[in-house]
């Protein structure tokens, strides 16, 4: 609403904070503050937290300088030529499947080749989940054994 009533005065702000942030080389702490609610996926048991995943409800503002960031990155790389062809994320019109569509040619190329071939894939949420977990449990031991 208050962006509606003065566009102008906005804008003058949110470019201060942005030039600010770039010239600190920090994200403001004052609009860093999110509330994370626990969004069920409506699968599996409510009892466990991996079938969860976090809804962050930030300041506006916020969500403007991520924008401006994302946009200013992906310009920077596509300008700097760091996104090869093979890359898929930060380019319109490749995806998920894109990326499987390349990994399976790849993988056909090789054994045509007659080269013994492997692929490994990581289910990185389950990575995650493990790592905390662990993390954890190091936690636990180091208070436990006071290392």
């Amino acid at each position: 609403m208050l962006l509606k009533v003065s566009p102008s005065v906005q804008a003058l702000c949110i470019t201060k904070v942005i030039n600010m942030s770039i010239a600190n080389g920090k994200f403001p702490t004052e609009i860093k503050i999110a509330q994370v609610i626990p969004k069920y996926k409506n699968k599996g048991s409510t009892s466990d937290y991996s079938n969860y995943q976090p809804l962050s409800c930030t300041v506006h503002i916020a969500k403007v300088v991520e924008i401006f960031y994302t946009e200013a990155t992906k310009t920077h790389l596509h300008k700097h030529n760091f996104i090869t062809d093979d890359e898929s994320a930060y380019r319109p019109n490749h995806s998920v499947e894109t990326s499987l569509h390349k990994v399976t040619i790849d993988v056909l190329e090789r054994v045509n080749e007659g080269l013994i071939t492997a692929i490994m894939l990581f289910d990185l949420p389950k990575c995650i989940n493990t790592f905390i977990k662990f993390g954890k449990v190091w936690c636990k031991r180091q208070r436990s054994f006071m290392v």
